[in-house]
C-alpha cells in the first residue's frame, strides 16, 4: 500500500471518530501525528499533509451527513430498514449493546464472562445457544497470572485453546487520550485477528479508576467509554459489576440501569453438591423480551504442571451446564413454592369471606394490600 493510501486509512477513521463525537478534532489530530512517530504512518510525512489529509476526510464526511438529510416515516418502515435481531449469543446478549453482568462475592462472575468469551472466541455454542464468533477483547483488573490460571482451566474444561482471544490490564477508559490510544489498538488488532465480537470490563470498579460508584459523572463517563467502543466496532461491550447491600441490585448510582442495554444477575442457589449452583437472570433487554432463568453449575477442574509449596496440583473452575440433580432439586422447589402460594391464597379468600379487610389480610398473611388484592382477583 502506497503512503498516500495508508494516509488516507488513518485520516479517515480519525474523521468518522470525531463526526461520531468520539473524538474532538484536536484529539484526532494528535493521534494522527502519535500514529506517524509510532512508525504507523510514514515517518516522513510532514504534520501539515497529515492535518490536510484529515480536514479533507472530514469534510468529506460532512458533505455525505448534508446529502443524507432527513428519512421519512414511511421509508424507516420498509423492509429495507427492518432487520431481524442479530445474537453474540443466541437470546442472551445481542450483537451490539452495551451490558452489565453483576453479581454479589463469589457468584462466579468472571468465570461466567470467561465462559462467554470462550465460546464467542471459538464460535462454539454456550449452553446450547448458538454463537455469532469474532474476536474478544478481555480487559481486567488483575495482572495476567491469575486471569491466565482461568483461562488455562477454560481450555482444559472446553478441550481447545481460546485462540481469538486479546488480553491486557485495563487502562483509564475515563481518559480520552488513553480511551482513544485503546480504540487504536484495538483497530489494528482487529486488522490481524478479525473485528471484535465482544469487548469485557472486568471490572466496572477498576474501568472508574478511582471514581466514585455513587457518581452519576464518574460512573457516566464509563458508560460513555462503552458505548464509543460498541458505536466504533458495533460489537458487545459487557462490564462485570458487584451488587450493592441489598444484594440483588447493582451497586452504584441509580441511573445505572439506564446507562446500558442488558443486564444479567447472577447469584449462588443453596444446594448439597458438588461445586456451585448458580442462576443467571436477565433484568433488562432493551429491544427484546426479558430471557429465561439459566441454572448453571461449576465444575473444579485440575491445572497440570502448577503445583503449590506443599506439593498439590492447583486448579481453578469452569462453568458447566446445570447437573440432573440441580434441575430436580429446582424443580422440586417450585412446586413446593407454588403449592405454599395456593394455600395461601385459598386462605386470603376465607378471610375476605369473614369481613377482614384487604390490611387485616395482608398482616395475617405477611404480605401487602396490593398482593391481596391481585390473590383475590385471581
Amino acid at each position: 500500500m502506497s503512503d498516500a493510501a495508508i494516509l488516507t486509512v488513518h485520516a479517515r477513521q480519525a474523521a468518522r471518530a470525531v463526526r461520531s463525537q468520539m473524538f474532538t478534532e484536536e484529539l484526532a489530530l494528535q493521534i494522527l501525528l502519535q500514529r506517524r512517530n509510532e512508525g504507523k504512518l510514514p515517518f516522513l510525512l510532514p504534520a501539515d499533509e497529515i492535518e490536510a489529509a484529515f480536514r479533507a476526510e472530514l469534510e468529506g464526511l460532512a458533505v455525505d451527513s448534508r446529502l443524507q438529510g432527513f428519512t421519512w416515516g414511511d421509508a424507516l418502515t420498509s423492509p429495507a430498514n427492518l432487520k431481524p435481531s442479530s445474537w453474540a449469543i443466541h437470546k442472551v446478549l445481542p450483537t451490539e449493546c452495551t451490558g452489565l453482568l453483576y453479581g454479589s462475592w463469589g457468584t462466579c462472575k468472571t468465570f461466567l464472562a470467561i465462559d462467554w468469551a470462550g465460546a464467542i472466541a471459538n464460535g462454539s455454542p454456550w449452553q446450547g445457544r448458538a454463537t455469532k464468533p469474532g474476536t474478544v477483547f478481555y480487559l481486567a483488573g488483575e495482572g495476567e497470572g491469575g486471569f491466565a490460571r482461568r483461562l488455562r482451566a477454560w481450555e482444559i474444561g472446553n478441550g481447545g485453546a481460546m485462540a481469538n482471544l486479546a488480553f491486557r490490564e485495563m487502562p483509564n477508559v475515563r481518559n480520552a487520550h488513553e480511551l482513544a490510544a485503546l480504540l487504536v489498538d484495538i483497530d489494528q488488532l482487529a486488522v490481524e485477528r478479525g473485528d471484535p465480537a465482544l469487548i469485557v470490563l472486568d471490572t466496572l470498579f477498576t474501568a472508574l479508576n478511582g471514581g466514585e460508584e455513587n457518581s452519576g459523572k464518574d460512573m457516566g463517563e464509563v458508560f460513555q467509554a462503552m458505548r464509543a467502543m460498541r458505536q466504533r466496532f458495533k460489537c458487545a461491550v459487557l462490564a462485570v459489576h458487584h451488587t450493592g447491600h441489598d444484594g440483588d441490585r447493582a451497586r452504584g448510582h441509580s441511573s445505572m440501569p439506564a446507562g446500558v442495554d442488558v443486564q444479567f444477575y447472577i447469584k449462588r442457589l443453596k444446594f448439597d453438591g458438588p461445586g456451585h449452583a448458580l442462576e443467571l437472570t436477565n433484568p433488562k433487554q432493551k429491544d427484546g423480551r426479558e430471557g429465561d432463568p439459566i441454572l448453571l453449575c461449576t465444575e473444579s477442574v485440575p491445572l497440570p504442571g502448577l503445583v503449590d509449596e506443599c506439593g498439590n496440583v492447583e486448579s481453578s473452575l469452569v462453568i458447566r451446564s446445570p447437573t440432573q440433580k440441580l434441575v430436580e432439586n429446582m424443580k422440586a422447589k417450585a412446586d413446593g413454592a407454588r403449592e405454599d402460594l395456593a394455600v395461601m391464597q385459598a386462605r386470603a379468600v376465607e378471610l375476605k369471606a369473614q369481613g377482614y379487610t384487604l390490611k387485616q389480610i395482608g398482616e395475617e398473611l405477611g404480605r401487602d394490600k396490593a398482593t391481596i388484592s391481585r390473590w383475590l382477583k385471581d
